[in-house]
């Protein structure tokens, strides 16, 4: 049985925890979040909520920060101009062959195309194709990867710069580099801090 608290933001398979998808990029030193600020954490947390309601068609736009609601209105009108449906929304998943788990940000279609979907509110860093690339391992339908980037302005850019075949491969590697640090005496799995891809 696979679970997720939500709490200690573990994930477990079979009752084990396992590393999270950012857990591993950070035990392999691929995240660096030391000079990651807290309004940047806060702001990622409060786009990713509001997004989330607006999927479910259950926002209340009076509720949101006035300096959250452009990015806000720019996922809305990146659904608007691209007919994008999403599926699964704020979804934690598994990949039981390499004990691993995750939060994705979307799945849906786009142009009639499965698509992984990941939301930033800053700009992309480098590792945020393996990151899509942990996520995309945990599905058992291939999806195209994107980085959809909401603006304070208001607009949105879709980026598909995370179809490299290695990516899979380099992520695992971090995933085995986080299984070897817990193993041998490393951070237990176990925390209270949300994901990276919640805040950036």
């Amino acid at each position: 049985m696979n679970t997720f608290d939500p709490i200690t933001h573990t994930f477990r398979i079979n009752g084990v925890p396992v590393p999270s998808v950012t857990q591993a990029l950070k035990a392999a030193d691929i995240i660096d979040d030391r000079f990651y600020t807290d309004e940047a954490r806060e702001r990622g947390i409060a786009v990713h909520a509001a997004c989330h309601y607006l999927d479910e068609e259950c926002l209340d736009w009076e509720t949101v920060a006035p300096e959250i609601v452009p990015y806000v209105e720019a996922y809305q009108r990146f659904k608007d101009e691209s007919g994008f449906v999403p599926a699964l929304i704020e979804e934690p998943v598994f990949n039981t062959q390499y004990f691993y788990g995750g939060i994705l940000d979307r799945t849906g279609l786009l142009n009639g195309q499965a698509v992984l979907l990941d939301l930033k509110s800053g700009d992309p860093e480098p590792w945020a194709n393996l990151q899509t690339a942990g996520y995309w391992g945990c599905l058992t339908q291939r999806h195209a990867r994107y980085t959809l980037r909401l603006y304070p302005e208001g607009r949105y850019k879709l980026s598909n710069v995370h179809a490299d075949p290695n990516d899979f491969r380099v992520f695992l590697s971090a995933v085995s580099i986080a299984h070897w640090k817990r193993n041998t005496g490393g951070e237990s799995y176990e925390r209270s801090s949300p994901e990276i891809s919640r805040v950036a």
